[in-house]
């Protein structure tokens, strides 16, 4: 009816009724609009143009018609958003499809620095991440934080297998030196730090604020089932960050027990095997089980030959005895760190000194009964506690 009297309007009436029906998805009107030479790439007032309309709307039979009549595909709306970002942020797919296939830029940023790939990634748009990887889209780029789609699909804990079999590079970091392990680390997710491992990632990587790396932040949380792996794939177990704390630090900190019992195991290098010299009294991990009174683990200590220097001056500290001294069979525990580390004993340290850092994997392979394999794991410290 508007176009039948076209004398009655004048060509901002026009424009504005194309903005509103690519809006609302009367496809019909957009049509005759388009048919008519009305101005495509007419903007409303937050410099969205019909196009992002029609997507955002998720009016895939206006964004068809548009795309048709050859619009600007690539056109910067609102923050910079192409109509690719709205559909990647929307999840959108059918007009996903049609941008794309009419040549939508799979890379460009937005005013954060986004990527469409990093919006579908923040909103947990699966179908929109794989069709933006099929589409050939650069997997690694960062936005103005440094991130890139797969730090923040390992902060969310998902799509991150997505990314990772695309190819995405999983020692990526920002400007903190946060690596997405790091990151799913912070946020306990086991099974994002289980596919980051697979995907060999580098797990001795530490931020630069603290220089903490994944180890120390799981091991202070308990999450002993991804420890191993992280151990497994070559984590240093001996690592200070700034507060002279290694990971066995925090776990005795926080009285995770079973990840004691797993980072004692792979401890194996002897000249590492105490505190060193310019670690503070109080961020010693033998003194530290000692003052919160935590006798399984001093008996792990005791029974592993764990920092046998600074257990017993904390043994001769009455302040620190005093907290174990009610313990029943303390006085045999005592005797057994005051003694010398017999033959065997002196054998396992320095075999699981050979093997270094390979021990978990290298073990299987020695040509020796199973007990033996046995006594070198230290298998006897899961009958304590």
């Amino acid at each position: 009816m508007m176009l039948a009297f076209p004398r009655n309007l004048n060509q901002r009436d026009l424009e504005l009724a194309l903005i509103l029906s690519s809006k609302l998805g009367h496809v019909e009107c957009v049509e005759c609009f388009v048919s008519s030479g009305v101005n495509l790439e007419i903007e409303d007032n937050n410099g969205n143009t019909p196009l992002h309309l029609g997507v955002q709307s998720n009016n895939a039979d206006v964004v068809k018609l548009l795309l048709q009549a050859n619009c600007k595909v690539n056109n910067r709306g609102s923050g910079k958003f192409t109509p690719l970002h709205v559909a990647a942020k929307l999840g959108h797919d059918t007009c996903m499809t049609y941008l794309i296939q009419h040549g939508a830029n799979v890379n460009l940023r937005d005013s954060g620095g986004n990527t469409p790939l990093i919006l579908a990634t923040k909103y947990g748009n699966y179908t929109a991440m794989k069709q933006l990887i099929e589409a050939g889209c650069n997997l690694d780029i960062t936005d103005k934080e440094g991130l890139t789609a797969l730090h923040y699909a390992s902060h969310k804990a998902r799509g991150v297998n997505i990314l990772l079999n695309a190819g995405a590079n999983p020692n990526v970091k920002d400007g903190d030196n946060i690596t997405p392990l790091i990151m799913a680390a912070s946020e306990g997710f086991d099974e994002v730090v289980k596919s980051l491992v697979r995907a060999k990632c580098d797990v001795n990587i530490a931020n630069s604020s603290v220089h903490k790396t994944a180890l120390h932040i799981l091991a202070g949380k308990g999450h002993w089932d991804c420890i191993n792996d992280l151990v497994f794939a070559g984590a240093d177990v001996n690592l200070y960050d700034d507060f002279m704390h290694t990971p066995l630090f925090y776990a005795v900190r926080n009285n995770r027990y079973e990840v004691i019992k797993l980072l004692l195991r792979a401890n194996c290098m002897v000249d590492t095997f105490q505190c060193s010299q310019n670690v503070p009294p109080e961020a010693c991990p033998a003194r530290l089980a000692l003052s919160k009174g935590l006798i399984d683990v001093v008996k792990l200590f005791i029974l592993t030959g764990y920092d046998r220097h600074h257990l017993k001056e904390g043994l001769q500290d009455q302040e620190l005895r005093r907290h174990i001294d009610n313990a029943t069979d303390i006085e045999h525990w005592l005797e057994h760190a005051y003694g010398v580390m017999t033959l065997k004993q002196s054998c396992r340290k320095w075999i699981r000194h050979h093997l270094g850092r390979s021990f978990y994997h290298d073990l299987d392979e020695l040509p020796i009964p199973k007990v033996m394999k046995d006594f070198l794991f230290m298998k006897e410290i899961d009958e304590q506690h």
